[in-house]
């Protein structure tokens, strides 16, 4: 599908919007793309650097043990960018739009079946739902109300997802359908064992 869709551009945004959503997904197979995509006339030298930016990005994503975080200040802001992160706490924080989701590059030490807890807080009393897709798979959680910005307390979201060591993971965490005007702020999402 990105070939198909590379071949369709005309647009140098376009093009910016297909590598920024391709490099959402690191992987050999989407580095040696880009690499051949460097060869372009007309898009190869943004290609090459964003070959260079998810050469990084593979390098840096963190092995995360069972029950290990990936923290919120450590997410990249994607969509519309309503968010930012709480110096104090290193949380994701001011989470106003729908249209703005995080996303963490990591991978796990061994194979096996994994589950997810998001490590949150939500000041008002009415709950937002929201959505992680990992590997295929899409879990369903809602925040808790806890009173304060700075009390952060585990959702651990229904079901698991098996995972296979040494391969990059994205993580993925967007708004539900029944959300507040501001949803809730995020101090880590843990990978955790069944």
């Amino acid at each position: 599908i990105w070939r198909d869709t590379y071949r369709l551009l005309s647009n140098p945004n376009d093009f910016r919007r297909l590598i920024d959503s391709l490099i959402e997904y690191p992987s050999p197979a989407t580095l040696a793309l880009l690499r051949e995509w460097s060869k372009d006339p007309k898009y190869g030298a943004f290609a090459s650097a964003a070959a260079d930016s998810l050469e990084q990005i593979i390098a840096g994503a963190p092995t995360v043990q069972p029950g290990g975080s990936l923290p919120g200040n450590k997410a990249r802001i994607g969509g519309e960018r309503d968010a930012a992160f709480d110096r104090e706490t290193k949380a994701i924080t001011n989470w106003t739009s729908p249209d703005t989701w995080f996303s963490w590059h990591f991978q796990v030490p061994a194979p096996g079946d994994y589950g997810v807890t998001v490590l949150q807080s939500q000041e008002a009393d009415t709950s937002s739902q929201f959505l992680v897709y990992l590997a295929d798979t899409t879990l369903e959680g809602e925040s808790k109300p806890t009173g304060s910005r700075a009390n952060f307390e585990p959702v651990r979201l229904p079901g698991t997802i098996t995972l296979e060591a040494g391969r990059i993971y994205s993580l993925f965490l967007v708004a539900g359908e029944s959300i507040q005007p501001r949803m809730m702020d995020v101090s880590a999402v843990r990978i955790v064992k069944p």
